[in-house]
């Protein structure tokens, strides 16, 4: 079908528009339902959530140690040897360090790096294996506060979650 403009030329784009417009439509309806369905998925998700408010109240397990009739140590009992610190126990070179090696970009990003993520979906995809985590410092932290150690899609997108609540 053939229009003609004002100037007596004849313009052939108006089937171009229509076809366009579909694909544009068409591309709006998949963005909506992939919104959905990200938004239903995390309403799902986020009912097994542990409260942040938790974090507060945080006490992790120490060592029990044992002190003779002397107020000497004579030993000392952990599932895990734990000590606590303050972040200004720590000196800035070694927190530069742990930050360049773990997560590079931790000053850009918002909890969730989300390029990193999906290359390491890609190597592990190209290497059949589960060789890349793709997590930040701050999912991490989420993982091991709150969650298990345990590689699903459901705990990730619960890291994913508790690292973006702030």
């Amino acid at each position: 079908m053939e229009t003609t403009s004002a100037v007596g030329g004849v313009n052939q784009s108006a089937p171009s528009h229509k076809v366009a417009g579909r694909v544009g439509f068409g591309l709006l309806v998949l963005l909506a339902v992939l919104i959905g369905a990200v938004t239903g998925l995390l309403l799902v998700y986020a009912t097994d959530l542990p409260q942040l408010i938790e974090l507060e109240h945080y006490r992790p397990n120490t060592i029990t140690e044992l002190y003779d009739d002397q107020d000497k140590v004579i030993g000392s009992f952990a599932l895990q040897r734990r000590v606590i610190a303050s972040y200004d126990d720590f000196s800035k070179v070694l927190r530069d360090a742990v930050i360049s090696i773990e997560d590079k970009d931790f000053e850009k990003h918002w909890g969730v790096n989300g390029w990193r993520m999906i290359g390491a979906a890609f190597r592990d995809v190209q290497s059949n294996s589960r060789a890349q985590g793709g997590s930040t410092l701050t999912m991490q932290l989420a993982r091991n506060l709150f969650l298990s150690p345990e590689r699903h899609l459901e705990r990730k997108s619960h890291e994913i979650m508790l690292a973006r609540a702030q």
